[in-house]
């Protein structure tokens, strides 16, 4: 059940709590609403919701003492995953949460958007919930390094899988301190984005053992140059990772001849490098790596091709897994298409991006006409200079397959 109101949240909420109480309700959304402590502590104290496991109240100016309300209430104990996104929580929040005898169940804890800031005092998880807690996400809360430091000697986290601290201010530091953490060895999914990390903070994380058992980094918008992607390529630690993000970094040609080549990065399958300087010799190296052999997924938008470069498209091998490519806004141009269309390592593309390539009708045609490309199911074309025709062609042959493989 979804509620959804920016003035009537709470009257709305009382009125479905006591006039229409919903015993079988397993999931709860409630966005925008101007619930405050007074309507979190309706919830919290409300018998009428039993079976109530998901929990997700966001952007309802939600402070400290609505999660004092939650953490103190025997009502939440069937909670098992709980989103205050986006609130006005500070750092007292976390620790209130996870030390909460009452949400011990809790698997999923969600606090991102809050100004949780850099020093939660977490000793009182060491007696509450942490310990079944398999994801929590922090993101966009301002931890500093400090607050990486506490979370990492939290002794209740040990069955923590899933990590996300997108948008904090960790710097190295922070990954230094994140690297210690007794429980990082059972994490399987880890998010860095936007950290401000260089090739130090790389550095820290490539040579930690704990994080071998690592399937998903995330590390899109930092200042990653081709040191970074060379450590991460060495680094026999990520050995399992099946899906790396490294968009809008530094990484130039030599970047991706160090990913290309790597002895330990085979088992990707999701390769993320949007808006990066890979140029064509990049893209060149990187499309043409058979270490990089089971790719399902690749994302080369924006990293300075042409027309011109057409050819480089060409080094992709035949037996190639690839299903999804993203090649927005490379300018590749009708040349660039006939390329893909016609070459025999894109028989398995079911995906494909080419907003803003400067594509034309003759590039749509070669789409809509390719004997090579017969598993493609979507196209995406924004920003092209192409005719209505040309478009209601390509995307009537689509259907057809789509159709084809429906039956």
């Amino acid at each position: 059940m979804e509620l959804d109101s920016l003035s009537t949240g709470l009257q709305v909420l009382h009125d479905i709590l006591v006039f229409s109480p919903w015993p079988s309700l397993r999931s709860l959304s409630i966005s925008r609403c101007e619930l405050g402590r007074r309507g979190v502590a309706e919830l919290a104290e409300t018998d009428k919701l039993p079976m109530l496991r998901v929990l997700s109240v966001a952007q309802c100016k939600v402070t400290d003492l609505g999660v004092e309300a939650l953490a103190g209430s025997s009502q939440c104990s069937a909670l098992t995953q709980l989103s205050l996104e986006h609130n006005q929580l500070t750092v007292k929040a976390l620790p209130m949460l996870l030390g909460s005898p009452h949400l011990r169940g809790l698997r999923v804890l969600n606090l991102g958007g809050n100004g949780l800031g850099g020093t939660p005092s977490l000793e009182a998880v060491d007696e509450g919930n942490g310990g079944e807690l398999r994801e929590l996400g922090l993101q966009n809360t301002g931890l500093t390094p400090e607050g990486a430091r506490l979370l990492a000697q939290s002794a209740r986290l040990g069955n923590l899988e899933t990590l996300r601290l997108a948008g904090c201010d960790l710097g190295p530091d922070g990954v230094r301190w994140l690297m210690r953490a007794a429980w990082l060895g059972g994490l399987r999914s880890l998010y860095l984005d936007r950290n401000t990390l260089t090739h130090r903070g790389v550095r820290a994380l490539t040579r930690s053992p704990a994080v071998a058992g690592l399937r998903t980094l995330h590390l899109n918008q930092n200042q990653l140059d081709h040191q970074s992607a060379q450590m991460l390529a060495a680094s026999p630690h990520l050995r399992h990772l099946t899906r790396l993000e490294l968009g809008s970094n530094r990484l130039d040609a030599q970047a991706a001849l160090a990913l290309a080549s790597s002895p330990h990065l085979g088992h990707l399958k999701h390769l993320r490098l949007a808006h990066n300087r890979l140029g064509p010799q990049g893209v060149e190296t990187l499309l043409g790596s058979t270490g990089l052999n089971q790719l399902e997924l690749l994302d080369l938008t924006d990293n300075r091709l042409s027309p011109y470069d057409a050819f480089v498209l060409k080094a992709l091998p035949s037996e190639s897994a690839l299903e999804v490519l993203k090649l927005n806004d490379n300018k590749l141009g009708d040349e660039g298409v006939r390329a893909l269309a016609s070459h025999p390592g894109y028989r398995q593309l079911r995906v494909l991006f080419l907003e803003n390539n400067n594509i034309t009708d003759d590039g749509v045609r070669a789409l809509t006409h390719s004997t090579t490309l017969q598993n493609l199911q979507h196209v995406a074309l924004a920003s092209n200079p192409i005719g209505a025709r040309a478009r209601r062609a390509l995307q009537a042959v689509l259907a057809s397959r789509a159709r084809t493989k429906e039956v």
